[in-house]
């Protein structure tokens, strides 16, 4: 649904997002009026079989021309979530990288502080 008629039904007191797969598709995003986008899929993943994966440099761009919130999202797991936040993400989700685990509390954890310490190390990289 175009996100013009989504607002007509919800009016400005809920958010709306939209999924985006390329920075063109993000940027029509945002003029649409979209709150939010998601970026994705970063990496391969089994829940969007028929999709390429868009890669961290899709990320990087968007970080870089997007004023609004987004989130990367797709094939992003413990191994490669720093990567992600350096690339520009300030948002992920993650699904498989928690519920496959053997510990959820201990994979949730273990993300956030990746996430955190990557942070970190970009700060002081500045």
């Amino acid at each position: 649904m175009p996100i013009r008629e989504a607002r007509k039904i919800v009016g400005n007191k809920m958010i709306i997002g939209k999924s985006t797969h390329s920075l063109a598709q993000a940027i029509q995003a945002e003029r649409e009026g979209a709150d939010y986008i998601g970026v994705g899929p970063v990496f391969k993943t089994p829940t969007k079989p028929t999709y390429g994966n868009v890669g961290l440099g899709l990320v990087r761009k968007v970080s870089r021309k997007i004023k609004i919130p987004f989130v990367a999202i797709g094939g992003i797991d413990e191994n490669n979530i720093g990567e992600v936040i350096a690339s520009g993400a300030q948002c992920v989700a993650v699904v498989r990288a928690i519920f496959n685990a053997p510990n959820l509390e201990r994979a949730a954890k273990n993300l956030k502080k990746t996430i955190l310490d990557t942070r970190c190390k970009m700060l002081d990289a500045r």
